[in-house]
């Protein structure tokens, strides 16, 4: 018994005169049955040529990537450096104030300073200054009284000073006084942290200080780097 073909659909279909049983087509001609049972649709081929022409596109694509060099490592990415905790101190040793590693030390820029560190992309800057108490004994025997004249002299210094009634407060142990002065210098706002600490051989005046429009955003960082002076003891 012998098979025949529809010339549609291409599927084996049983003997006879009819048409195809599946699509309605016309039958070929007879063929053996050994052919029918390996016989491929059309729509199987075009399955199978799809498939192939995607793995061919694929491969284009993976050969045209950049590939990475064997054994050479993949490129790092640098962490940003984070600024930390860096001491500051005068030659002499007599002060230390703690800062950031972003701040820098310049005494040249203020000569008749003890120390001066600075910020100046933050436009700020801390200054310290040291006297004798046995130099200004005679004029000045209390802490309250010497701080008031340093304030004092500061606004004489500057254009349309005011200051704020000082405030008693501990720094490195020691006791001092805190207000805030400010006033205008070389056509800038200017305000000015000044605190006066009084340790038994020296008064420290301290300025800490930045413009006026950017008081408000450094001002916990100048009060925390005011805070944190410290005064080693001094070797007789």
């Amino acid at each position: 018994m012998t098979q025949r073909t529809c010339q549609v659909c291409g599927r084996s279909v049983p003997p006879g005169d009819g048409n195809c049983p599946f699509c309605g087509g016309e039958r070929s001609g007879p063929f053996p049955v050994s052919r029918a049972r390996f016989s491929t649709t059309p729509a199987i081929w075009w399955l199978l040529n799809g498939t192939v022409i995607c793995l061919l596109l694929l491969n284009v694509i993976v050969l045209a990537l950049p590939a990475q060099s064997v054994g050479q490592p993949a490129p790092r990415v640098q962490p940003t450096s984070v600024p930390v905790l860096k001491t500051f101190a005068d030659v002499q040793g007599r002060v230390q104030i703690f800062a950031t590693s972003d701040w820098s030390s310049d005494p040249a820029i203020i000569p008749e300073s003890l120390l001066f560190i600075q910020h100046p992309a933050h436009d700020v800057g801390v200054v310290v200054f040291a006297e004798d108490k046995a130099a200004v004994a005679s004029a000045f025997h209390k802490l309250g009284a010497y701080g008031a004249a340093l304030r004092e002299l500061l606004v004489n210094e500057l254009q349309d000073g005011t200051q704020t009634p000082a405030v008693p407060l501990t720094v490195g142990g020691h006791p001092a006084v805190q207000s805030r002065i400010e006033a205008s210098q070389d056509g800038t706002r200017v305000i000015f942290l000044h605190t006066v600490v009084d340790t038994p051989h020296t008064y420290y005046q301290i300025r800490a200080f930045t413009t006026a429009e950017n008081f408000a955003i450094r001002q916990q960082e100048l009060r925390d780097i005011t805070a944190s002076i410290r005064f080693p003891p001094r070797s007789k």
